[in-house]
């Protein structure tokens, strides 16, 4: 379902103008009407990247996975996420390429993890608060080949630090954020599941009726509420060839 100006009239701005019971782009101005599709469509993304379990939602008119590079800098721990070439939402995965290029996964860590106190082995007491730091481990890091990393902020942290140099030898999988749409835009097709599009017409159409007083909020609320559970079944359920399994739980005698 393209964007705009379709032969036949089967286009999103026609859907929305019809649903929203405007007559023209005269009474809900174009630029308008993609602002709100935009907004609509980073609410549609949000669900489908929460629901999304095993296989991750992309925008389908993306030519390229979202996998994004830095260099690896000898010397070098942290790395800004905003520079990435991507638009990153969520990290969710991080490897790096050791100094004859192959890939090794990265353990991910939280500051909680820095805060864990020590337990005794022999009598499974806390022995005290944990002495771990940030400083320690990522600040003050020693030098090798990375083996976990920490996100704080707009950055990465690597430890230990990279003592070698690399050429995109810092891998980040990612979700990316929506491409938007130009209000001048006619053939692009939303980067959403078909299927879904009319849904988000719908949504869209809602906030000028919203915006107009056509329409309370909770009955707004109600429908994106409807729209959000279709999407979350859907995403929730794709990847259907993966089969389920179940993993035992393992816990310590001692």
């Amino acid at each position: 379902m393209q964007w705009n100006s379709h032969a036949d009239s089967q286009d999103c701005v026609t859907a929305i103008l019809k649903k929203s019971g405007a007559k023209s782009v005269n009474v809900y101005p174009l630029k308008d009407i993609t602002r709100d599709f935009d907004n609509k469509m980073d609410l549609y993304f949000g669900w489908a990247f929460k629901a999304d379990g095993r296989w991750n939602f992309d925008d389908i008119t993306q030519t390229s996975p979202p996998i994004d590079t830095q260099d690896l800098v000898s010397g070098t721990n942290r790395y800004k996420i905003a520079t990435f070439t991507g638009k990153i939402s969520k990290v969710i995965r991080a490897e790096v390429l050791n100094s004859a290029g192959k890939g090794l996964s990265l353990i991910p860590e939280t500051l909680a993890d820095l805060d864990r106190p020590s337990v005794g082995h022999e009598t499974g007491r806390v022995s005290g608060i944990g002495t771990d730091t940030f400083q320690e481990r990522y600040v003050n890091a020693s030098s090798g080949v990375p083996t976990h990393y920490i996100k704080y902020g707009d950055f990465i942290y690597l430890r230990p630090n990279p003592n070698y140099a690399y050429t995109a030898g810092l891998l980040i999988y990612f979700n990316r954020s929506a491409t938007h749409l130009a209000s001048t835009a006619t053939t692009t097709v939303p980067g959403l599941f078909e299927g879904h599009i009319p849904l988000v017409c719908e949504m869209t159409a809602n906030q000028f009726k919203y915006d107009k007083k056509m329409m309370s909020l909770s009955e707004k609320v109600a429908f994106e509420t409807y729209v959000k559970g279709i999407v979350e079944e859907y995403f929730a359920s794709r990847d259907e060839d993966i089969p389920n399994r179940i993993i035992p739980s393992i816990e310590s005698t001692r």
